[in-house]
């Protein structure tokens, strides 16, 4: 009997939203400890990777995004990441 997750997304998370990708292809998901299949992503297209890039950079260029933290401010930022996927570990680890 599983107790794996099934993965069934449709859509790329591109630029802090969710968007349907250009092409119909999709990438299977295994299990690393079972190999067992757990389900399936979209492939994304040329179009996809360049939409991406294009997010990354405008990110990376943002005055007020992470490139423009301080070190202190990035440390702080990582650190409530960690906290909150420390609250979820068990939660994570199933």
């Amino acid at each position: 009997m599983s107790t794996q997750t099934t993965i069934e997304s449709n859509e790329l998370f591109i630029g802090g939203v969710w968007i349907k990708p250009q092409g119909s292809d999709r990438i299977s998901v295994t299990a690393a400890s079972t190999e067992e299949l757990v389900g399936s992503v979209p492939d994304g297209t040329n179009a996809d990777i360049d939409a991406a890039v294009n997010a990354a950079r405008a990110a990376f260029d943002d005055p007020g995004g992470w490139s423009s933290w301080s070190v202190e401010d990035r440390a702080q930022a990582l650190e409530r990441l960690a906290a909150a996927l420390e609250s979820r570990a068990e939660e994570t680890a199933h």
